[in-house]
C-alpha cells in the first residue's frame, strides 16, 4: 500500500475544484440578488458564461505534474473507479435532461387560467 502525503489545499480540494465552487457561490448570490431587477436576465446571462468559460479554461488547461510519485512505484488500482463513471453518467444525464427541460419550458406557450 502505497502512504499518500496529505497537502495544504484549500477544504481539501484542488485550486481549480475551489475555484469553480467559490465562483459558483458568488454567482448564485448574484442572480439571487438580481431576481427583482430590471436586468435580471442579463446577469443570469452573463454569470452562466463566465462560470462556463471558467470551467472549460480548466478542463482544457495542462494538469499540474505529480513529481512526488515516482514511476517504480505501482500505482494501485482503484476499486470504486466503476461506481464513480456511473455516477458521472448520471450526473451528466441529469444536466442534459435539465437543458432539455427548461428549453421546453421556455418553447411552450403560456397557459392561463380562466375565470369560472
Amino acid at each position: 500500500m502505497v502512504a499518500v502525503e496529505l497537502q495544504s489545499r484549500p477544504l481539501g480540494v484542488g485550486p481549480a475544484v475551489f475555484a469553480i465552487g467559490f465562483l459558483s457561490i458568488v454567482f448564485v448570490l448574484a442572480c439571487i440578488g438580481a431576481r427583482r431587477t430590471k436586468f435580471a436576465s442579463v446577469v443570469y446571462v452573463v454569470t452562466t458564461l463566465i462560470l462556463g468559460i471558467v470551467i472549460v479554461v480548466l478542463v482544457f488547461s495542462p494538469k499540474e505534474s505529480d513529481e512526488s510519485q515516482s514511476s517504480t512505484v505501482p500505482r494501485e488500482e482503484d476499486p470504486q473507479f466503476v461506481a464513480r463513471v456511473i455516477i458521472a453518467l448520471i450526473m451528466g444525464l441529469g444536466l442534459l435532461l435539465s437543458f432539455v427541460f427548461v428549453l421546453i419550458s421556455h418553447w411552450l406557450p403560456l397557459v392561463h387560467a380562466k375565470a369560472v
